[in-house]
């Protein structure tokens, strides 16, 4: 028969004792939350700025319609012998002045939230 080992005496242990402090705990979940609303706000950002810039492409192509509108209406008249009524040029200049308008309204606002308006590519 073999020997039976000795008895050993454990102690109870009556708390559980956590590796680290609540107060450490809460520091490091306060900091991921911290970073992670950091993230999100950097996000949302770049967001906004896509939506800003395809907005600013869009204006850009309307302007483009619009100088493309009036130059052929101008052409189309001097090539039957006329000049472009009035009323006509008066309406073609007004739509480009408007999308010019907003295409610096854009450019404005991207410069504004910190992007480079003069990055974009022409259309």
């Amino acid at each position: 028969m073999l020997p039976c080992p000795p008895a050993r005496n454990f102690q109870k242990v009556d708390a559980y004792v956590p590796l680290y402090s609540t107060e450490t705990t809460m520091a490091i979940w306060n900091t991921l939350k911290d970073e992670l609303d950091k993230a999100g706000r950097a996000a949302q950002g770049a967001l906004d700025e896509g939506k800003l810039r395809l907005e600013q492409h869009r204006a850009k192509q309307r302007a483009e319609a619009a100088a493309a509108s009036l130059g052929f209406a101008v052409y189309r008249a001097r090539a039957a012998g006329a000049e472009l009524e009035t009323e006509r040029y008066s309406v073609l200049a007004a739509n480009l002045a408007s999308a010019e308008a907003e295409v610096a309204r854009l450019d404005r606002e991207i410069a504004q939230k910190g992007g480079h308006a003069s990055e974009t590519p022409p259309v």
